[in-house]
């Protein structure tokens, strides 16, 4: 009975140290555009803002050209993201495409934080992403699409 009791404790403290939380990666906002040429689409600029919707601390700036993208009528999906075209919810954003003269400004990016089980004996990898759950698009509550998704409309 004694050697039982010592199993089962062992267990215990093994197993309970396994059934922790882990937070899940920090979500992000990734855009598609709609009535958008071709040529319009090809070439767009980047400004990273602090986030407080002022837009008068710049943190960074990309310029973006020869973007793939997946024509479907009007719409245009990017093939590939590069990383400098991702949204973080840490930051306020303005998107500027040079050859329609078209300017979005993103703001206030709301994400839910999320946990994952990550213990020991976990069965599932820790690879879940924040849900966004909103943002404003030049000044207008949006909701985005699902997996982070939403589109830019020229």
């Amino acid at each position: 009975m004694k050697k039982v009791s010592i199993i089962f404790l062992s267990v215990l403290l093994i197993a309970f140290p396994s059934c922790k939380e882990c937070p899940c990666v920090p979500g992000s906002l990734r855009f598609d555009l709609i009535g958008f040429s071709d040529t319009e689409a090809d070439t767009f600029i980047i400004k990273k803002f602090e986030a407080n919707g002022n837009f008068n601390i710049k943190t960074d700036s990309f310029f973006i050209d020869h973007v793939r993208y997946r024509r479907s009528n009007d719409t245009l999906k990017l093939v590939a993201y590069p990383g400098t075209a991702v949204l973080e919810g840490r930051s306020d954003y303005e998107i500027f495409f040079p050859a329609s003269n078209s300017l979005f400004r993103i703001t206030e990016i709301s994400e839910q934080k999320s946990t994952q089980n990550c213990g020991l004996f976990s069965t599932t990898k820790v690879a879940c992403v924040n849900p966004i759950r909103s943002f404003k698009m030049n000044g207008t509550l949006m909701n985005p699409y699902p997996f982070n998704d939403f589109y830019l409309r020229k």
